[in-house]
């Protein structure tokens, strides 16, 4: 018998997120743990000569929302920019 996320997809989310170099490792433990397989790309670029890190996922609408709420959590000097759907 198929269920519901057998049949619809989900609709993926584009997130952008900027940290502290420093606070990358922790940024990544957060996506692995809190998305997992709902994490489709992931991609990261240095700014302000390599002291901040801006990062974009394409992750699940439930997937972002529970990074959304570990990041604020955790990292609370990260800041959300964009988010589109993709």
């Amino acid at each position: 018998m198929a269920t519901m996320t057998d049949t619809v997809p989900c609709s993926t989310l584009l997130l952008q997120i900027t940290v502290d170099s420093a606070c990358m490792l922790d940024l990544r433990r957060l996506v692995v743990r809190h998305c997992g397989s709902m994490l489709s790309f992931m991609r990261m670029q240095p700014i302000e000569h390599a002291t901040r890190m801006v990062v974009w996922l394409r992750v699940t609408e439930p997937a972002m929302r529970a990074l959304m709420a570990a990041v604020m959590q955790y990292l609370p000097s990260a800041q959300f920019g964009r988010m589109v759907k993709s």
